[in-house]
Formats: structure tokens, C-alpha cells, sequence
């Protein structure tokens, strides 16, 4: 592992624990390294906070990310007041509801709110949120999706009708969150009610959200952190034979198992044997889904390459065929489908056009390829095949 790296994992271990991290004096380029991961996972307000003096650098931005979080948080909560006010009951899935996990929530950054339209809700909801000054950014794709914003403020929510888009690599996900067998509940957060999954649809759902951007391209520490956060505090509550049975229906128990051993050996979580339903034994190796977490950033934003790479992670969880996945997944990558690329069928030999056109810019100046992006697509596959999310 880099000396960066694991950098980044001491200060977030500190940081979860609510304890500060000792890094002793470290060299400039390393504290650079370090402040480059931390943007890239979006935790730089958590590691700086833990670290102190340690880390001089980019005190202004993570004042800037802090200040800007606080305000967003007091207006979605404004928001959301109006909202229940209207009779509407939105569930908030992550954002102000994982902030809520770590000792000084302001610093756990997210960048929008997500909201889940229960009970043929979607379109009052929607109504509601223009009402109250909200404003469409652009038009969705999915018509059970939108995109908001609220003018003059940094607020961000998108609006769900399901939990999860409905495709064939994760669509099936949606079963555990039917609306007619949801178990939902009241939370507060900063004194304000809002409504949430019960303590297992969001353990699950944490889970799903997780694997979701872990076949696209990557799921990111933090993603991690929120998981194991929820798990520790929420630990009693949880019916870990119920859990045990919708990982399975997953493949995701290695998933898991190894997530875990990944918050022992490097986040300060203790193995607790109430949890022991919810891994296999013998555990996975993790260092391998740890170092692909790592170099993804979050949602495995951290270059282009990697994201272009999840047309093939995407069909081969889509198509469960391992020669399959192998033969075709290449020019998965290169020519993806239309739904892949938002547009008509008819519009795909000119979208594919446009794609190869700008890969070929984006090589010239980012030194970027569709080669870069099958080999990781590839490695990323194989990923999939050691921890049993795919066969």
C-alpha cells in the first residue's frame, strides 16, 4: 500500500472515533499526496480536523466545503419542513442522514440529497418542491428520477421514485424496497423530523448504494465508513438472519465480509460476534477490493478511464456469464448501448461516433485510451469473480 494511502486510513480512523491522528512531521510532497486523496474520496474536512497541525495545506478549502455543508444542511432541513407541512413524507437515503453518524456531522460532506417518493408520492412531490422554489436541472431520462436545485443556495436533491434505476445489473435491488413492505421511521436531525428506511432497509441499502457505484467504476472510502458506521451504532437493532438472506440473494456476503475486515485491520472497528451471520468464514482477502476502493475515489470518479471502464463491470453483472462477459465486454466498452449512452437507437451510430471522436481528443490531451479503459474494465471484472459478485 502507498505511504498516501494509508495516511488517508489513519486520519479517517481517527476521524470516525472522534480522535486525532498522529502522523508525525511528514515530508511536503506526502502531505500533497495525502490532501489529493482526501479531495478525490471527498473526506478532506474529516482528515484535516484529525491530523491538526499535521496538515497546513487546503485549511481554507476544507473551511470552505465545512461552511458550505452547514448551510446546505440548514436548508434542506428548512426545506423538508414544508414538506412534511404539504402532508408529504419523502424518505432522505444517506446524505444528512449518514452525516448524522460521525462525531461532528458537518464534516461528512455530500454533494446532493437523495429522496425517495413513497406511497405515489413522486409527482405531488415534485409539484411540491417547484412550489416551493425548487427548479429542474435539465430533463431526466428516467421518469422516475429528477434533478433539483434551489436558487441562491448550494442545496442539491434528487428525487426517486425506486431506490435504484431499474437495468439489469442492479434493478433487481428495488425488491428489497418495495414501498407496500417498507419499514420506515422517524429520525432527527439537528432537532428537525425527518423520515428514513428502518435500521434494515438502511443497512441494506447502504450495502446496494455501495455495490451500485462499485460496478459502475468504484464506491469510495467514505462509502465504506458510512456502512461500517451504521453497522456499529445500529448493531442491536439489526435482524442479521433477515440480512444474511438478502446478501445472499446478492452474492454479496464475500462483498461484505471483506468490508468488514477492511474497517478491523485499517478503521479502528472491532469484530463483534453478533455481526458473525453477516460474513463467511473463511474471510476473503480484502487487499484487493481495498486498493481498487482506494484508487476509485468516490464513485470511482478518480479518471475518466475507470468510468468508461463500467460498460463492461456493468454487462457482466447484467449478463452473469463469465466467456460471455469475456468475449463481448470489449466492445461493450467501446459501443454501449443505448440505454448506456441515454439516447434512441436510432441515434447510436452517431453517439458512437461522437464517443470514438472524443476518446481520440482525450487521448492527445489527457493521454487517456479505450485500451486504459478495457484494461481496467478487465482487472475490474475479475474483481467482480473474487469476491462472487458475478460467477
Amino acid at each position: 500500500m502507498k505511504q498516501a494511502d494509508s495516511l488517508l486510513l489513519n486520519a479517517l480512523k481517527a476521524a470516525i472515533h472522534n480522535e486525532k491522528a498522529a502522523l508525525g512531521v511528514l515530508p511536503q510532497e506526502t502531505q500533497t499526496e495525502l490532501l489529493r486523496r482526501a479531495v478525490r474520496h471527498g473526506v478532506l474536512p474529516l482528515v484535516l480536523d484529525a491530523c491538526g497541525n499535521a496538515l497546513k495545506a487546503a485549511r481554507q478549502m476544507a473551511f470552505c466545503q465545512t461552511a458550505e455543508q452547514i448551510l446546505k444542511t440548514q436548508v434542506f432541513l428548512q426545506l423538508y419542513s414544508k414538506l412534511r407541512e404539504m402532508k408529504l413524507h419523502p424518505l432522505v437515503l444517506k446524505g444528512p442522514v449518514c452525516a448524522a453518524l460521525y462525531p461532528k456531522p458537518e464534516l461528512r460532506l455530500f454533494s446532493d440529497v437523495d429522496l425517495l417518493a413513497v406511497s405515489g408520492e413522486f409527482d405531488r412531490t415534485q409539484d411540491a418542491l417547484l412550489r416551493l422554489g425548487c427548479r429542474t436541472a435539465g430533463e431526466s431520462v428516467d421518469p422516475l428520477e429528477q434533478t433539483f436545485y434551489l436558487p441562491g443556495s448550494p442545496l442539491v436533491l434528487e428525487l426517486h421514485g425506486a431506490a435504484f434505476p431499474e437495468n439489469d445489473a442492479y434493478g433487481h435491488m428495488n425488491a428489497f424496497f418495495a414501498h407496500e413492505k417498507l419499514r420506515t421511521e422517524t429520525v432527527f436531525v439537528q432537532g428537525e423530523e425527518i423520515y428514513t428506511f428502518g435500521a434494515n432497509e438502511t443497512f441494506l441499502y447502504l450495502l446496494c448504494h455501495s455495490l451500485k457505484h462499485f460496478l459502475h467504476g468504484g464506491c469510495g472510502i467514505r462509502a465504506v465508513c458510512d456502512l461500517l458506521l451504521f453497522a456499529e451504532k445500529h448493531e442491536k437493532e439489526l435482524d442479521k438472519l433477515y440480512l444474511r438472506r438478502c446478501c445472499e440473494k446478492l452474492s454479496a456476503l464475500e462483498f461484505l465480509t471483506a468490508l468488514f475486515e477492511i474497517g478491523e485491520k485499517y478503521l479502528g472497528f472491532e469484530k463483534t460476534e453478533s455481526l458473525a451471520l453477516l460474513r463467511v468464514h473463511p474471510a476473503p482477502d480484502e487487499t484487493a477490493l481495498l486498493e481498487d476502493i482506494l484508487a476509485g475515489g468516490v464513485h470511482g470518479a478518480a479518471e475518466k478511464s475507470r468510468l468508461h471502464s463500467a460498460n463492461m463491470t456493468l454487462h457482466a453483472a447484467a449478463v452473469q456469464n463469465a466467456e460471455k462477459c469475456e468475449r463481448f465486454s470489449v466492445l461493450r466498452a467501446a459501443f454501449p448501448s443505448a440505454k448506456a449512452l441515454h439516447c434512441a437507437p436510432h441515434s447510436l451510430p452517431a453517439a458512437w461516433g461522437r464517443r470514438l471522436i472524443r476518446y481520440g481528443k482525450e487521448n492527445i490531451q489527457n493521454r487517456t485510451s479505450l485500451r486504459k479503459s478495457v484494461e481496467i474494465g478487465k482487472r475490474r471484472v475479475a474483481l467482480l469473480k473474487t469476491y462472487h459478485l458475478i460467477k
